[in-house]
């Protein structure tokens, strides 16, 4: 999440989502909860109300994304089963990510089951498509590993973009086959723009 190529990080668009939506549940009168997850250390708000409900999701919601080549205390998808023993009563849970992680699906659809689940998916323009920019060295934050590419080959860069619309299209199925609402923001667009469509 600690990726931007345009005027934001990935993760500045995640955390104005995750307020966004935090304060629309505590303004109308709701309970709101948080489960961070992909960080060494994560964090649990159980359901709260009030100002200083919100108060805490933003402080939580604001402490950053973990450094490159750590490891997560938790995963996305036992930060979703964790939410869903969190919310007791049926509710609308929202998934704030770049759904990049592995073994997400079946607690998302699990979640689905018994909740309105709204997946935000955070995305940036560069990661649809390489630029011809030569010879270059991609790395691989999470693993450390690097891998050479020659970005002036059409082949390469036709390669890198079939890769990545086949796991787009592979996440958006996913999230279509556990029913829940599905919202793509671009750190390249108007992302408080986009989200305020589908909120309203």
């Amino acid at each position: 999440m600690a990726f931007g190529t345009g005027l934001r990080l990935k993760s500045d668009v995640a955390e104005g989502a995750a307020a966004t939506v935090a304060q629309l549940a505590v303004r109308r009168g709701g309970r709101v909860a948080v489960v961070t997850a992909g960080a060494p250390a994560t964090a649990t708000l159980p359901p709260r109300s009030g100002r200083r409900a919100f108060a805490t999701v933003m402080r939580l919601v604001g402490a950053g994304v973990a450094p490159d080549r750590t490891e997560s205390e938790l995963t996305l998808g036992a930060a979703l089963t964790r939410a869903g023993r969190l919310a007791r009563t049926r509710g609308l849970i929202t998934v704030v990510s770049d759904f990049r992680d592995e073994g997400w699906e079946a607690p998302l659809r699990a979640l689905a089951q018994r909740h309105a689940v709204t997946a935000i998916e955070i995305a940036d323009p560069r990661e649809a498509e390489l630029p011809d920019a030569g010879q270059i060295v991609l790395l691989d934050p999470e693993t450390g590993r690097t891998v050479e590419a020659d970005t002036t080959s059409p082949r390469v860069r036709a390669a890198f973009a079939a890769a990545e619309a086949e796991r787009r299209a592979a996440a958006a199925a996913a999230i279509r086959a556990a029913r829940a609402h599905h919202v793509t923001l671009s750190t390249g667009a108007d992302w408080l723009r986009d989200l305020a469509r589908v909120l309203r």
